[in-house]
C-alpha cells in the first residue's frame, strides 16, 4: 500500500492510530512498533541502528524538529 493511500484511509471517520505507534509491511507481514517498547528480542540492535542512522543524518545537516 502506498503512503498516500494509507493517509487517505486514515482520514476516514473512526480510523485512529495510537500516538507513538507505527506500522511497516515487510514480506507481506505487518509489524507494529511502539515508542518505548523494549520487548523485541533484537531491541538493542534496532536502537543501535537507529542511533547510527540518526548520527549519519546529522552529519549531512539534518536537524530534527521537536
Amino acid at each position: 500500500m502506498e503512503v498516500s493511500e494509507v493517509r487517505r484511509t486514515m482520514r476516514q471517520p473512526n480510523i485512529k492510530k495510537a500516538p507513538g505507534c507505527s506500522w511497516t509491511e515487510l514480506k507481506d507481514d505487518v509489524h507494529a512498533f511502539i515508542n518505548g517498547d523494549w520487548v523485541h528480542p533484537k531491541t538493542n540492535f534496532i536502537y543501535a541502528e537507529l542511533d547510527s542512522l540518526t548520527a549519519r543524518l546529522r552529519e549531512h545537516g539534518y536537524v530534527p524538529q521537536l
